[in-house]
């Protein structure tokens, strides 16, 4: 909110652990913030998704692709017509092995299918990966953005959204 000022209202529904694929067990899709999240009145849309999903135990790169295309095209097809972007997630920290989040699947499977995805529905891409790469000192566990790596980021989104 601070970086783009009062022109704007930022509403944040995000949830921790929440995995794009349906058939995980935290599927976003399932929760109540989704449809809500859809029935806001939105000028803009930032997607950030992926970084659960590249867990060995989770991942699917054919039903991701799929389910990218249908969960993207949810907020294009919002009634309010908003401007929406996909953000490539933020670099993985942390060991990828016994089902962690891995950074390995993020950048050879992940990334290249949202920047599929998005230019085939003609999104624009915020490229969170590239903000955060080589600094692990934006992050408190190796995963989740600490003050600095959610400064460095909200940043990136303001900078686009305003260009």
């Amino acid at each position: 909110q601070s970086e783009l000022g009062d022109v704007y209202k930022v509403k944040n529904y995000g949830l921790c652990n929440r995995t794009l694929l349906k058939d995980s067990m935290m599927s976003y899709v399932n929760e109540d913030f989704y449809n809500e999240s859809l029935k806001e009145n939105a000028d803009y849309v930032t997607i950030m998704l992926g970084t659960n999903d590249s867990k060995s135990g989770i991942w699917n790169k054919e039903n991701f692709k799929v389910e990218a295309k249908d969960f993207i095209e949810s907020y294009i097809n919002m009634e309010s017509n908003p401007k929406v972007y996909v953000m490539l997630p933020p670099r993985i920290y942390i060991d990828g092995s016994d089902g962690n989040c891995n950074n390995e699947t993020l950048v050879n499977e992940v990334i290249p299918l949202l920047k599929e995805v998005s230019s085939s529905l003609n999104v624009e891409v915020i490229d969170i990966y590239n903000v955060t790469d080589s600094h692990e000192d934006y992050f408190s566990d190796g995963l989740h953005p600490n003050f600095e790596g959610n400064k460095i980021i909200a940043k990136e989104i303001a900078k686009t959204i305003k260009k």
